[in-house]
């Protein structure tokens, strides 16, 4: 029996309006297989292996293989792919499992056997272990990002969704539909695509143009109808993938409040945006130090500072004005979710508005371990606690130095004012940039590294004429006395044309810095004094 004041538990969607077409798509399936296993039997027992020895040959082979095969595509296997994350020890973050044990308790809802932390803006619930959803164990994934930046009462609008799932059976229908969806992709694939081009379906095609030429057109309009039909029950199962959504969020809402919720779906794009940004602007770099990132705590830094708050507000706006789904998109657009979360009009007391962070007792630990499983190479390797005061002089200062060392020929005669040129031409220094490891950058790339070194020597340059270094997540900057400046966002608005060349020079004479050398020259070698 459902909790008092929560929507009765709906059927899964699965049963609803996906199931006659699961259904089918089983039997039909299991009817190929067996035809297919039978096909050497009617060959050898027709007579047919005399007249047309290699065409029954090939037939039979095609058979004994394709059969198996789709058998095998519709079993629910168990699940036993890796977690991108660390599991957490739940006796351990007792708060944490109280706020859980809340809304599992709302939906009376058992708890998920494990919880795991990962690296990402998002959130998400399955059954792991078993085969068919039977033997399984129910998971809950937490991106700590996301988390990271959320207050409680949001946070319990995120996990009332995800538990939504576990609520409508969601997460038990999942394991026959994605086998119902394999074996007709299967299908689709080696029968129905261009099967002359498939190594397994080539011989029975062959055949039936050499033996039975009146087959062939029944063969081609019959994997014409099988492809129109696996198209339509991909795009039918990613339909009923946003009614899930939508139920679940008005489940949420009950739980945790419209209001709340909907400033929940607010951030969701805004830490998607912020994200990547985030791991090369701050991650990367710590981690070249050997310093130990705080994945958390930073990123919640990183979002709030006020350029970065300005992307993501430009991301949030684009995502809004989006008003209909791609047929392959399995979430609905944020602009609706937000409409029907506002209709429901829900209201709840809502809980702490303390940072979620506060619910964890041992953030540090987690992190460690999720940096590790991320970052294999890193071993067992003793990683420094970051001290944002000193990090701009001995983390990203050294970098930048290394970075510029290789360009040192083509910039020594280079000063600050010349940039405007440099930045407009690039070539040259884009000629230099090495490859990463595995990876061939393409020109466009190439350049984007050349501006980036020219933004480097000029914040170096700066530096080295009496110029801090500023170091924070998301809001490093050079500064002289009150005045502040970000060399790369200057060097993008050289780049794009939002600063002109003349309005640089102003800057250079306002300041002082335009016949700064780009490069410092190191000094010369004292000559060595001649033996008397």
């Amino acid at each position: 029996m459902a909790a008092a004041g929560i929507m009765p538990r709906s059927r899964s969607i699965l049963g609803l309006g996906a199931a006659p077409a699961v259904i089918f798509t089983y039997a039909f399936s299991l009817a190929l297989a067996v035809g297919c296993l039978a096909l050497p039997v009617i060959i050898f027992s027709s007579g047919v292996m005399r007249d047309h020895k290699v065409s029954a040959f090939l037939l039979s082979v095609f058979g004994i293989v394709a059969g198996p095969i789709l058998l095998w595509f519709l079993i629910p296997w168990r699940d036993k792919s890796e977690v991108a994350g660390i599991p957490i020890d739940m006796e351990r973050e007792s708060r944490l499992r109280a706020e859980i044990e809340y809304v599992a308790v709302a939906l009376n809802e058992s708890m998920p056997r494990e919880v795991y932390l990962f690296a990402g803006a998002g959130a998400a619930v399955g059954e792991r272990g078993g085969i068919a959803g039977i033997g399984s164990h129910r998971v809950l994934l937490l991106g700590l990002p996301l988390v990271a930046t959320l207050p409680v009462s949001e946070f319990r609008g995120l996990l009332a969704h995800e538990f939504a799932h576990f609520y409508a059976r969601d997460t038990h229908t999942g394991p026959w539909l994605s086998a119902a969806q394999r074996s007709m992709l299967f299908v689709q694939k080696n029968l129905g695509g261009e099967p002359i081009k498939s190594q397994l379906a080539r011989p029975i095609v062959l055949c039936l143009i050499v033996c039975l030429p009146p087959f062939m057109i029944l063969y081609f309009l019959l994997m014409a109808g099988l492809r129109c039909y696996s198209a339509e029950l991909i795009r039918q199962t990613f339909i009923l993938s946003r009614q899930k959504e939508f139920r679940s969020d008005e489940i949420a809402c009950q739980v945790a409040g419209s209001q709340a919720f909907i400033r929940f779906l607010r951030k969701l794009p805004q830490c998607e945006a912020a994200f990547h940004e985030y791991l090369q602007c701050v991650v990367r770099p710590l981690l070249s130090g050997g310093y130990q990132p705080r994945i958390a705590e930073d990123f919640a830094a990183f979002v709030s500072a006020p350029q970065n708050r300005r992307v993501s507000a430009v991301e949030l706006e684009r995502r809004l004005r989006i008003r209909s789904s791609d047929p392959f998109d399995s979430h609905p657009p944020l602009a609706l979710r937000i409409e029907h979360a506002l209709l429901l009009g829900s209201i709840v007391s809502e809980c702490s508005n303390q940072s979620t962070l506060s619910l964890f007792d041992h953030l540090e630990e987690w992190e460690g371990k999720l940096i590790r499983k991320l970052v294999p190479w890193i071993g067992n390797i003793e990683l420094r606690p970051v001290n944002w005061d000193t990090a701009a002089d001995e983390i990203y200062l050294p970098e930048w130095r290394k970075l510029i060392e290789r360009f040192d020929s083509l910039l020594s005669d280079k000063t600050i004012a010349s940039l405007p040129e440099l930045v407009r031409n690039p070539a040259p220094i884009a000629d230099m940039v090495l490859h990463p490891p595995g990876r061939i950058l393409n020109r466009s790339e190439r350049e984007e590294q050349a501006v980036s070194v020219l933004a480097c020597a000029f914040g170096v340059s700066l530096v080295d004429h009496g110029w801090k270094f500023v170091a924070r997540p998301g809001t490093s900057c050079i500064q002289l006395g009150s005045f502040r400046l970000r060399p790369h966002d200057l060097v993008d608005f050289l780049r794009f044309g939002t600063m002109s060349a003349g309005q640089w020079q102003t800057l250079c004479s306002e300041k002082g810095i335009g016949d700064y050398p780009l490069v410092q020259r190191a000094p010369a070698a004292p000559a060595e004094a001649a033996p008397a």
